[in-house]
């Protein structure tokens, strides 16, 4: 199967444990994502992501979709974050990184796809990304149906 690069235009969603959801302190509301969140894990060799525009319907629709396909553990606490392809792009370009996103579905998800040469260890870029990320974040527990 030919390499798939996603769109520019497309985003791709990072799941990110509860523990890594930012909270305010005193109101306890969602206000973003640690940089931790954008780290690789320790199974990881590439960024794993999923590709929001793969499937079709509204944001919310999509984001059910992404939640109904995960292979980790999703609680109702567990953050979907969305970042634009060009922004990755962008910001991985002006650290002189040269990052791919990729799709490449697995078995059980047609959406999964990943960011190859994402670098194991670049505080910097964890923290830009988790700062635009953050400021489109969705908890699991929003994405059920009405």
């Amino acid at each position: 199967m030919p390499t798939k690069y996603l769109p520019e235009t497309d985003h791709v969603i990072r799941i990110v444990k509860p523990s890594l959801v930012m909270r305010d302190d005193e109101t306890k509301q969602v206000i973003g994502c640690f940089p931790q969140a954008f780290r690789l894990r320790d199974d990881e060799r590439d960024l794993s992501v999923n590709w929001l525009e793969f499937f079709s319907g509204t944001k919310e629709e999509r984001l059910r979709q992404i939640r109904d396909h995960a292979e980790v553990e999703v609680r109702p606490n567990t953050g979907f974050a969305c970042l634009n392809v060009g922004t990755i792009h962008e910001t991985c370009d002006s650290l002189n990184l040269k990052v791919r996103v990729i799709h490449e579905p697995t078995d059980g998800n047609p959406a999964h796809s990943a960011i190859h040469r994402y670098p194991r260890d670049h505080d910097e870029l964890f923290s830009i990304l988790a700062n635009i990320a953050g400021q489109d974040l969705t908890l699991a527990r929003d994405t059920r149906a009405s």
